[in-house]
């Protein structure tokens, strides 16, 4: 794990590996709900207030999810 971002509801995990995800826990109990696919190496994850937003290393890419 790299970076967490709070969403209001869920926790967003960083998993920096190749390829990478990041994993959506509920925050009331740490319970992994789901994991999704990224580019390669997710580095920064933010929450804007409707969506997960993703930045990549190794693309210099940043997604939304």
């Amino acid at each position: 794990p790299m970076f967490i971002a709070f969403d209001g509801f869920h926790i967003w995990v960083t998993n920096y590996t190749d390829p990478g995800t990041v994993t959506r826990m509920q925050a009331n109990n740490c319970g992994m709900t789901t994991a999704i696919a990224t580019d390669r190496y997710p580095f920064g994850v933010a929450f804007d207030g409707a969506n997960i937003w993703v930045a990549d290393s190794q693309t210099n890419k940043v997604s939304k999810h």
